[in-house]
């Protein structure tokens, strides 16, 4: 049943945004989707009205200092399928600006606080 729920967001995701890469070679219930930049807000909010991942569990930034840039993850959750995406983004280090997605979920603001301290 899981197999068949991640085939199913991997096809709709992919087929919705073009330019989106997933990685689903996980043994358990997850998916990795990175998305460029500017098209963040819209799969995010994507994956909460039309697939059903309504809880941003967790939101995490990494630091890749040798390749000049940040890697932005956010930790989606399904309640109803039991399943878990991770959405992720880069973005330049020495220009390190993004657009807020606290419009999204309200809980992302303190996130995004810890973000601009990096």
């Amino acid at each position: 049943m899981k197999t068949e729920i991640k085939e199913a967001v991997k096809n709709r995701v992919t087929t919705a945004f073009k330019g989106v890469t997933a990685n689903d070679n996980y043994s358990y219930d997850r998916i990795d989707f990175i998305v460029d930049q500017g098209e963040l807000p819209a799969l995010l909010f994507y994956m909460r009205d039309q697939v059903g991942f309504i809880h941003m569990a967790h939101a995490t930034c990494v630091d890749w200092f040798e390749e000049g840039k940040f890697e932005l993850s956010f930790i989606l959750w399904s309640p109803t399928d039991k399943f878990k995406v991770f959405v992720k983004t880069f973005i330049d280090r020495n220009n390190p600006v993004m657009e807020n997605m606290d419009m999204i979920w309200p809980q992302l603001n303190t996130y995004e606080r810890e973000f601009r301290e990096m």
